[in-house]
């Protein structure tokens, strides 16, 4: 008898933390609309732009669509099992469709006008700073892009935001004190002026609102900044900022973009293959992604670029 309790209670305790942890699951399930703009403060002019978005975020997956005013370029974004794919969509005359697809090994590894890095922070970084520990990559576009390959990170400090979705709501990147640069595959480091080269505040994103949607705090407006040194004073020289109009219920269960007819497929998930290829290229056709193209391509560029042997057959 004596068993046959324990059993129960045991049972009962794994059905509570299973719905505790369905529960959880899906507060973390919804869908954004909302804007998101860019200024540029360079010490001879000011210039900016505004992308509307439509995102859908399950946990550390989510999908952006991203589009500007003139609705003539629409890029799609996903991030799912450390893998991006973006798939930007181009409105030409007498309804055409030129369709240009990237893949990549994560969801900083190239910066772009849409802006999807800083959303990918806001709302969908839970998983990364689950992991993180005092040091974080950069978001932003760096001078040497190289460095993106190689998982170049900078010391941070970070606040979480309450509650169980685990999105920041403060982060601060510091500079080591060191300028890096890449011109023609050339890597040139060198520190900054007095007195930045002891370092300085890089970075830094805040929370500015929130709201509270099934249990999950998420942000309804946010900043970004970065500063540089300049005339001996560090100042402020670009800012995102972003601000949710519509909170709801998750749209889309599809973490993928979608398209029609062909498209051309950069794949660089190779450049950190064994051995790595810097990037495949390939034609896709009916809307599919058609990944297994990419990995036909790149045993075949291996294949190429092996030494012949007696026996082997290249094709």
């Amino acid at each position: 008898m004596r068993t046959l309790v324990r059993a129960a209670k045991q049972l009962s305790a794994l059905l509570v933390v299973t719905l505790l942890s369905a529960l959880s699951m899906r507060a973390q399930q919804f869908s954004l609309s909302g804007v998101i703009e860019r200024q540029v403060h360079w010490p001879s002019k000011d210039w900016g732009h505004t992308n509307h978005f439509e995102m859908s975020v399950d946990s550390c997956r989510m999908l952006v669509l991203s589009s500007n005013l003139s609705s003539k370029i629409s890029v799609q974004t996903s991030f799912g099992s450390n893998t991006m794919h973006q798939m930007v969509s181009f409105f030409g005359e007498k309804a055409t469709v030129t369709n240009s697809g990237k893949i990549y090994p994560g969801p900083m590894y190239e910066t772009d006008g849409s802006l999807t890095e800083y959303l990918w922070l806001a709302y969908a970084s839970k998983c990364y700073f689950e992991r993180a520990s005092h040091y974080l990559e950069p978001i932003w576009l760096l001078n040497d892009e190289e460095l993106r390959k190689e998982h170049f990170t900078l010391k941070a400090d970070w606040a979480l935001l309450p509650g169980e979705g685990g999105l920041p709501s403060k982060v601060s990147w510091f500079s080591d004190g060191f300028v890096r640069q890449n011109m023609n595959g050339k890597r040139s480091v060198w520190p900054e002026p007095l007195p930045f080269d002891k370092g300085y505040t890089n970075a830094f994103y805040e929370v500015l609102a929130t709201t509270n949607y099934n249990g999950t705090v998420i942000p309804t407006e946010f900043k970004f900044t970065r500063f540089e040194p300049r005339d001996g004073k560090l100042v402020p020289w670009l800012i995102i900022s972003g601000r949710i109009s519509v909170v709801r219920k998750l749209q889309s269960t599809k973490f993928l973009p979608t398209f029609t007819g062909p498209a051309s497929i950069r794949d660089f998930r190779y450049r950190t293959a064994s051995p790595p290829v810097s990037e495949i290229d390939y034609r896709s056709e009916n809307g599919s992604w058609s990944e297994e193209k990419g990995a036909r391509r790149y045993g075949m560029e291996v294949q190429r670029q092996s030494p012949k042997k007696k026996g082997s057959l290249l094709y």
